[in-house]
């Protein structure tokens, strides 16, 4: 079991430090919860200081009774927990290549791919150079601009930046697919919680700008995929059938034999339907941004000239934290947000913050957080959640890269 350790530094910089690699005697929850007491215990740490947990959501871990999770509560109930958004975004696509047939049958080309070159370094070494190669040529022609900032990659498998697709395929006998994918608009949410300074808010706002981009996908940009398509197989000697001609409906006894168009199958059945699929998995495997906890943290949001900030409702929110605001506090707090609101609005230090982690480090900057200390320890309670457990992953992954990649490749010597 791998333990990361989340918190706020003095300067205000969101700090992720590994602190140990734990062998457990099995996986149960509460043996996990035996070795986090001993953790705890070893480094001097308390649990009553913890505000906040997440895990990869298996039950194990978030059981609402007999979880790590519950166990933790039961201690200290004010330890949020939340469920690790990069793994929610997986299981958007295992859903997805689930309920969608053509979908299913494209990631499992990819598993047999990345299973085939996987174990053996020869066969990836080769894989690379071949993709080198086709980049080169590529650049050569012209076909895709090289330089600072625009400089090609070819990313085969990822532990984490997961991209979701939509594949056509033409041809049946040619075995060939043509894969449409969205990750330039779920590309920013993965390559976002995947930094350690992730703050919730953040996160939120790029689940919302996800949807609204599917849907726009989904409504004005058929005809640029389908130029794409087209270029694709032009390119590679697929033949591209008339949209407009029939063909008959195989695999679905309710429907076996009948007859629909072309455009009507791929623009319907495969494209809308899979981009309908996305959406709605993304809507039900992110609930936590309608909760009250995550939903109160938004009004801490600083774009806009603090332009979504709410006395009222970020009261609400200290109720949250009873031990971390004593009721003195509490009703001094109402008095300082005012204050606060009305200095950064007068402040240009603050006009183009973007984000918690900003806003946090550049209250630090210009010792705000000594003049408002209530307002900055919500802030920092906001950014000690954490939002994805990408920094145990990487941890997981240096182990792997140990343990085959060189084992193999001193093998092969």
């Amino acid at each position: 079991m791998g333990v990361i350790l989340r918190y706020v530094n003095k300067d205000g910089y969101v700090i992720e430090r590994f602190l140990a690699m734990l062998h457990v005697p099995d996986t149960s929850a509460i043996s996990l919860k035996n070795a986090v007491d001993c953790l705890f215990s070893k480094h001097k740490l308390s649990l009553s200081r913890l505000r906040g947990q997440g895990y990869d959501g298996s039950s194990n871990m978030r059981g609402e009774f007999n979880g790590l999770k519950a166990f933790i509560l039961k201690e200290n109930p004010y330890v949020r927990y939340v469920h690790c958004f990069a793994h929610q975004l997986q299981l958007v696509i295992v859903v997805v290549a689930k309920d969608n047939k053509i979908a299913s049958d494209s990631f499992q080309y990819v598993t047999m791919i990345v299973n085939v070159t996987a174990p053996s370094c020869k066969s990836k070494d080769q894989l690379r150079q071949h993709h080198h190669d086709r980049l080169v040529e590529q650049i050569e022609k012209e076909e895709i601009v090289s330089g600072r900032g625009k400089k090609p990659r070819i990313q085969l498998s990822t532990t984490r930046g997961y991209s979701l697709g939509i594949t056509l395929h033409y041809n049946s006998s040619t075995n060939l697919y043509v894969d449409f994918s969205v990750r330039g608009i779920t590309n920013e949410l993965s390559l976002a919680l995947e930094q350690k300074d992730q703050n919730i808010v953040q996160a939120m706002r790029l689940i919302e700008a996800v949807k609204a981009r599917l849907q726009g996908l989904r409504e004005t940009r058929w005809e640029e995929f389908m130029e794409e398509v087209s270029s694709f197989c032009e390119n590679n000697l697929i033949p591209v059938p008339n949209m407009d001609d029939n063909m008959r409906i195989h695999g679905r006894s309710r429907r076996e034999g009948q007859v629909i168009t072309h455009f009507h199958y791929y623009r319907v059945e495969i494209f809308c339907e899979v981009i309908d699929l996305i959406a709605q998995e993304i809507q039900n495997r992110f609930p936590e941004a309608s909760t009250k906890l995550l939903l109160l943290m938004s009004y801490l949001d600083p774009r806009d000239l603090f332009s979504k900030f709410n006395i009222q409702k970020l009261l609400r929110l200290v109720e949250l934290y009873p031990e971390d605001f004593s009721m003195t506090e509490c009703m001094m707090l109402e008095d300082q947000l005012a204050t606060f609101i009305y200095d950064v609005h007068h402040d240009e230090d603050f006009t183009n913050i973007k984000d918690l982690g900003d806003f946090a480090r550049k209250m630090v900057e210009t010792e705000k957080h000594f003049i408002f200390p209530l307002v900055y320890r919500l802030i920092e309670l906001a950014l000690v959640l954490p939002v994805a457990t990408a920094s145990i992953e990487r941890v997981f992954s240096a182990m792997n890269i140990v343990k085959t990649d060189l084992h193999n490749k001193m093998g092969d010597e």
